[in-house]
């Protein structure tokens, strides 16, 4: 989906300038409905240049993905 090679979606392709933070890591790998303690989701964003200083779009092809990073 991220690079555009998915065939679910009609418009496809890549955001200019957008990183890729998969929902299933800021969860546990053994319960989807729990999120990583903070200090972990902190580290993670931070590795992907999130910076709360600064505007940040969240986008998925259904929107439901996104919510967890709109939680994180």
């Amino acid at each position: 989906e991220y690079i555009g090679n998915d065939d679910v979606w009609l418009r496809k392709g890549h955001i200019p300038g957008a990183t890729s933070i998969p929902y299933k890591t800021l969860v546990e790998p053994d319960n989807a409905l729990k999120f990583k303690p903070r200090e972990q989701l902190q580290q993670i964003l931070k590795s992907h240049q999130a910076d709360k200083a600064q505007e940040i779009w969240l986008s998925c092809g259904s929107g439901v993905s996104v919510c967890h990073l709109a939680l994180a």
